[in-house]
């Protein structure tokens, strides 16, 4: 919800910098201002102002991409939460001793954005190298982090939706599934409709934003196991505060 009086230009600003920050590559000034929906003068503007800030940089083509300031701001961030740090390790050994894929995200939009996705013959290098993302409805990360909101938050969340490929029924129908997520305390989402593959999810009461999962061919008589497993990987990673 937004607030009584929100600060438009610091919205566009952030924005801008979420465009250029996952954009596959550089991006003109006529591009970005398609994408957010404004005028090109105002983008340059914009834009401008971010690599002035060291935020943005620009190529030799006039295309921008993200600056030294927005990888140092990522690290700063990264750092200071901890998250990166206590997480890697329980994840590596739950990723092995599973042989499933195990993943660790937070809810943006409606997306998850995944800052670790360890997948089967895959190295954790490999993991950390790429960004993953995928729609809330497709993951179990995101509909555990869904769930956490009020039923009101949640159709705001998909307002201007009109269909939601995994929930046919379309927000209520969504509703619906996050009621009985709330019930168990875990999500056990398909997480490609063509396929018999599930996502199991579950989070932290000592971290509302972000979800752990393992995802692969799992049979719902898994689900007790699994879970056990994911939640001793959780104490580990977010430690009761005194």
């Amino acid at each position: 919800m937004l607030p009584a009086q929100p600060n438009r230009s610091l919205m566009d600003g952030i924005r801008c910098l979420q465009i250029l920050a996952s954009n596959p590559g550089p991006i003109g000034a006529r591009e970005l201002a398609r994408r957010l929906n404004m005028e090109t003068t105002r983008a340059h503007r914009l834009v401008k102002t971010l690599a002035h800030m060291g935020m943005a940089r620009q190529n030799r083509n006039s295309k921008y991409m993200p600056g030294p300031a927005m990888h140092v701001m990522a690290a700063q961030s990264l750092y200071s939460s901890g998250l990166i740090g206590n997480a890697t390790k329980p994840l590596l050994n739950l990723h092995n001793k599973l042989n499933l894929l195990t993943a660790f995200g937070m809810l943006w939009e409606r997306n998850v954005y995944y800052l670790c996705h360890l997948m089967p013959g895959k190295s954790a290098e490999e993991a950390a190298s790429r960004m993953r993302i995928q729609p809330v409805t497709q993951s179990g990360i995101g509909m555990m982090l869904l769930s956490k909101k009020t039923d009101e938050e949640v159709r705001e969340f998909f307002d201007g939706i009109d269909e939601i490929s995994t929930h046919p029924g379309g927000v209520e129908m969504v509703i619906d599934d996050l009621h009985k997520i709330r019930k168990c305390g875990y999500a056990f989402v398909k997480i490609h409709l063509g396929d018999n593959l599930y996502s199991l999810a579950t989070m932290s009461p000592n971290n509302l934003y972000t979800g752990v999962a393992v995802a692969g061919a799992i049979e719902e008589g898994r689900i007790p196991e699994l879970l056990e497993e994911l939640n001793k990987a959780l104490v580990v990673m977010f430690p009761q505060t005194p």
